[in-house]
């Protein structure tokens, strides 16, 4: 007698609920379900983050974590210390992760050297978006008033 393999049902918190941030989480629904697994979508919108914050740590709290939840990465160090986070080490090694992230990215992504958390995406809060014609407008003004 033969069973059909039942899908393992993958509930995600996460925050991305606008726009491109919606498309995203559209696609790695589709990656995780070509792999045969179920995505339960828990989406909460609102407050950057904060929103989708308070809601985990509830859930936590309670004891009915979600099975994966969208943290940002400075984050991820407190969670590890709350005894929270589940080692991925076997899914980063499968990945050859070591080689392929930068040591700035596993560093934070690891907790006491061992993976509990996928890299997603990645932000910094020191990049400057600049129009180059109208910097070099205002660079022109500024020179005027100068001289």
């Amino acid at each position: 007698m033969r069973f059909a393999a039942q899908a393992v049902e993958v509930e995600v918190l996460h925050y991305w609920t606008s726009g491109g941030e919606a498309k995203s989480v559209a696609e790695l629904k589709k990656m995780m379900e070509a792999k045969g697994y179920t995505w339960k979508d828990f989406a909460v919108a609102g407050g950057g983050g904060e929103n989708a914050m308070t809601a985990l740590k509830t859930r936590v709290v309670s004891g009915n974590p979600p099975a994966a939840a969208q943290i940002k990465g400075p984050s991820i160090q407190e969670w590890g210390a709350e005894g929270v986070l589940a080692s991925i080490d076997d899914v980063a090694k499968k990945g050859g992760w070591d080689k392929l992230l930068p040591p700035v990215v596993s560093s934070v992504v690891k907790y006491k050297g061992q993976y509990v958390a996928a890299p997603v995406n990645v932000h910094r809060v020191n990049w400057l978006w600049v129009n180059p014609e109208l910097l070099k407008k205002s660079q022109c003004q500024s020179a005027n008033h100068l001289g």
